[in-house]
C-alpha cells in the first residue's frame, strides 16, 4: 500500500509539473487558498457587466482552453455559480482517467470585479479500484475584471492537494493543510457569441 502511495504522488508531482509548464506560470502569487470572501456590493447592475452566461477561455500560447457557465443567485450578481470544464487537457498519459469539471462560486466585489473559488478533483485507478481521487485542485483568483462587456480577465493561483490530505472523505483539504504545490497563471475569456447558422444545410446522404 506504501508503494502505491509513492507512486500516486510521483504522478500527481509529474502532473502538476505539466500544468505547470501548461498555464505559464507567473511569478509568486498573493492568494492564500482561502474561499471568497462575503460580498461587499450593496449596488446593482446599472454601469457595470453582467457575468452571467457562456465563456470560452484559455491562453493562445499553449492553446489549452476551458469553457464556463455562469449563473446568478441574485438580481444584483452578489454572488454567481459557475461550472467550468477543460476542453482539451488529457492526463491519462500519468495515470489519471481524468480531472471532473470545476464547480465554484463568484462574489461580487464592485461594479466589474469578482472574488473566485472553485474545486475539482484528479480521479485514476489505485491499485485495481478505478475512479479514485488522486488529487483535490482548488482554484482562487482576488482580482477577475472584465476588460469589456464580451471580455474577461483573470489571474488565478491553482493549489493541488493529495487525496492523502482529505482524511475524512469530504472531498474537500481537511482544516490547516497547506498545498504541495501552487500555480499561478492568467488567462482570459470572452463570452461566447451567437452564431450565425441560418442559410442552406448540407444535403444529407
Amino acid at each position: 500500500m506504501r508503494r502505491k502511495r509513492v507512486v500516486v504522488s510521483v504522478r500527481i508531482v509529474a502532473l502538476a509539473a505539466v500544468v505547470c509548464a501548461a498555464l505559464l506560470c507567473r511569478g509568486a502569487f498573493g492568494g492564500k487558498g482561502r474561499g471568497p470572501k462575503p460580498s461587499a456590493w450593496d449596488g446593482n447592475l446599472k454601469g457595470g457587466f453582467s457575468r452571467t452566461g457562456v465563456w470560452i477561455g484559455g491562453n493562445s500560447s499553449t492553446g489549452i482552453l476551458w469553457k464556463e457557465t455562469v449563473y446568478a443567485c441574485d438580481a444584483a450578481e452578489r454572488v454567481l455559480t459557475s461550472r467550468v470544464q477543460w476542453v482539451n487537457f488529457d492526463p491519462p498519459h500519468l495515470g489519471a482517467e481524468g480531472v471532473t469539471e470545476f464547480v465554484g462560486q463568484y462574489v461580487r466585489t464592485g461594479k466589474n470585479t469578482y472574488d473566485y473559488f472553485a474545486i475539482a478533483h484528479l480521479i485514476g485507478p489505485v491499485g485495481d479500484v478505478r475512479n479514485q481521487v488522486l488529487a483535490i485542485f482548488v482554484m482562487t483568483s482576488r482580482d477577475g475584471h472584465f476588460v469589456d462587456r464580451n471580455t474577461w480577465e483573470n489571474t488565478f493561483e491553482l493549489a493541488i492537494y493529495l487525496a492523502a490530505q482529505d482524511e475524512d472523505g469530504d472531498g474537500l483539504p481537511d482544516p490547516g493543510q497547506v498545498p504541495p504545490l501552487r500555480i499561478p497563471y492568467e488567462d482570459t475569456a470572452m463570452r461566447f457569441p451567437l452564431l450565425d447558422v441560418s442559410g442552406p444545410w448540407p444535403d444529407m446522404e
